[in-house]
């Protein structure tokens, strides 16, 4: 279960939280906001700046999963292209 962020919490405890979610379930950055409700560069920054400074071994972890989304991004947008267009045709047909 998915424990909510709260203004109280520390940045540090925050990034850690969202290290977890991540770990867990390798979701991406943009998913990952979207399940806790914040915005993707406060993400960002509490695993950039925070969680590296706090927790290297979780940030070692996190930033495997985060380069592994990267390097097939590219990947990622033409699927997402090709169904686009597959829509649209079923459409017209």
């Amino acid at each position: 279960m998915i424990e909510l962020l709260t203004k109280r919490m520390a940045t540090h405890e925050k990034a850690r939280l969202v290290a977890e979610h991540i770990i867990m379930t390798h979701d991406t950055i943009r998913k990952t906001a979207t399940v806790f409700n914040v915005s993707r560069s406060s993400v960002h920054s509490w695993i950039s700046k925070n969680l590296e400074q706090a927790h290297p071994e979780t940030y070692a972890k996190v930033r495997a999963i985060l380069d592994y989304h990267l390097s097939i991004r590219h990947l990622r947008g033409g699927e997402a292209t090709k169904i686009m267009h597959r829509k649209r045709r079923a459409q017209y047909e």
